[in-house]
């Protein structure tokens, strides 16, 4: 991601729209800030709870923090309401790590 830190802050705190949420999140997440990441995708959540991509989102930083289980059920749960490759990365990224 090409955008730093403050900019993606600055961004949030300007217009803390789902879009912000996401891009903060992942950047929090690329950079093992697990803590920060479930904040902001939670605050993202709020404004859009269904939303397959944030959900997503959600299950990596869980996958993140070791509750692959928790992970998988939910991106489980996002592709039973439609497609969502962010939701097959998630579970790709858990078969991986169990080799």
């Amino acid at each position: 991601m090409s955008s730093s830190l403050r900019e993606l802050e600055n961004a949030f705190s300007r217009s803390p729209s789902l879009e912000s949420c996401l891009d903060l999140g992942r950047f929090y997440l690329e950079h093992d800030q697990l803590m920060e990441a479930m904040v902001v995708c939670k605050k993202g959540l709020k404004l859009s709870s269904n939303h397959p991509q944030a959900q997503a989102l959600l299950a990596e930083i869980y996958l993140g923090q070791g509750k692959g289980a928790k992970a998988s059920e939910l991106a489980d749960s996002i592709l039973k309401e439609g497609p969502c490759a962010d939701a097959v990365a998630v579970l790709g990224k858990i078969a991986e790590s169990k080799g």
